[in-house]
């Protein structure tokens, strides 16, 4: 169980889906902010929201496969993030 949802396999097609949305909008963002069109305080809440779903560990998956695909210096950056999934 995951919370209070079972981890079916239709949960972790959601979940992996989802996670794949999110690291191409993390990306955007990532390229709005080195670019100067994001205001400070919205890229430390993406930022936040980047480690949620960095350190979630359901989803980490996607983000190992997807970095080779991702901009170099926001892996970098993801990858500076305390990591609570190693074992």
């Amino acid at each position: 169980m995951n919370g209070d949802i079972p981890v079916t396999e239709d949960y972790e097609w959601v979940v992996e889906n989802s996670m794949h949305r999110l690291w191409w909008i993390y990306e955007n963002d990532f390229v709005q902010y080195s670019l100067g069109l994001m205001d400070e305080n919205i890229w430390q809440t993406k930022l936040n929201a980047m480690e949620f779903v960095y350190n979630s560990c359901l989803s980490r998956p996607v983000f190992d496969f997807r970095k080779s695909l991702l901009d170099a210096r926001l892996v970098s950056l993801i990858e500076d993030f305390p990591d609570a999934c190693t074992n």
